[in-house]
């Protein structure tokens, strides 16, 4: 399966409604698998090796009525002197290092430079958030276990 195969397969999984397709060509497994907005759960683990290249493509999250007509109001900031913190990467973001450990700030919260304020996974690396200086968090943005585009607004923050 080379490259040109990939690309092809994954243009008519794009076309299609299909929530997951698999493709086996050889030693070689192409699972595809859109995102339905929940909570991501990772493919499971072979043990053959080599290991199987496993590929999934992400889908918008589905957005309530409600929400979406909430959504296209301007919203306005709770305080004139906000700053707004961006995703530095394509991730999926976290509030907290484990799903039972406490977030790493919650709203109203004073934070310190250099203070943890999300990690980001991309690639199975976790990429700690630091922030860069002194700040209260006012809002945060993005529900935990979201995945965020470069970019994307994190937080809401008042520089002290």
């Amino acid at each position: 399966m080379d490259k040109k195969d990939v690309l092809e397969i994954l243009e008519s999984f794009n076309q299609s409604g299909l929530a997951e397709i698999r493709f086996r060509q050889g030693d070689h497994e192409l699972i595809l698998k859109r995102w339905a907005g929940g909570p991501a759960v990772p493919p499971p683990v072979s043990m053959n090796y080599p290991p199987v290249p496993a590929f999934s493509v992400p889908t918008a999250p589905q957005v309530p009525p409600a929400a979406a007509a909430a959504s296209t109001e301007p919203s306005k900031p709770s305080a004139t002197n906000t700053v707004t913190i961006t995703a530095p990467i394509v991730g999926t973001f976290y509030r907290s290092a484990a799903p039972d450990a406490p977030a790493f700030v919650e709203e109203g919260q004073e934070v310190k430079k250099g203070q943890t304020l999300c990690i980001l996974e991309a690639m199975k690396n976790m990429n700690q958030l630091e922030a860069e200086f002194d700040c209260v968090i006012v809002k945060i943005l993005v529900p935990n276990a979201t995945l965020v585009e470069y970019g994307a607004p994190l937080f809401e923050v008042v520089k002290k």
